[in-house]
């Protein structure tokens, strides 16, 4: 689980309903830990997960391994990222580990939209799929 936090909102509300969260999912916890970590966050668990699912779905459709499906998309989708290294440069595309939230639920909506319109295929939505895109679970 996880909230992003704002310097300049109240912040008691957030806290609150976290942890009333955290232990109606896990009544017979008795303990947990919060973490709080600086800047913004990176894709959650439940993205990570829908992710892989569709690149394991769109690689049967294609005939093709979910690695290459992510080559694929990520070659399609991600932008390209630059280094220079004694007067020669470098490029390599910008790692979906590295996109924050936003960019994330971005990528996996061009995916989307790509696999519908030039695929054909349109992409079942699980039970983690409002969760992973819209933030919430229904």
């Amino acid at each position: 689980m996880h909230r992003v936090i704002h310097k300049e909102k109240p912040k008691s509300s957030i806290c609150k309903s976290l942890f009333d969260e955290f232990f109606t999912r896990n009544p017979d916890t008795e303990l947990a830990t919060i973490t709080i970590t600086k800047g913004k966050p990176k894709r959650s668990a439940v993205q990570s997960n829908l992710y892989w699912c569709w690149m394991g779905l769109l690689g049967k459709h294609l005939g093709m391994s979910k690695d290459s499906v992510h080559l694929v998309v990520s070659h399609k989708f991600l932008d390209l990222v630059k280094t220079e290294y004694e007067n020669e440069e470098y490029s390599e595309r910008k790692s979906t580990t590295k996109l924050n939230i936003t960019e994330f639920i971005n990528y996996l909506c061009e995916i989307e939209m790509w696999a519908d319109e030039f695929l054909g295929y349109q992409i079942p939505h699980g039970s983690d799929y409002d969760f992973a895109v819209m933030g919430k679970r229904t």
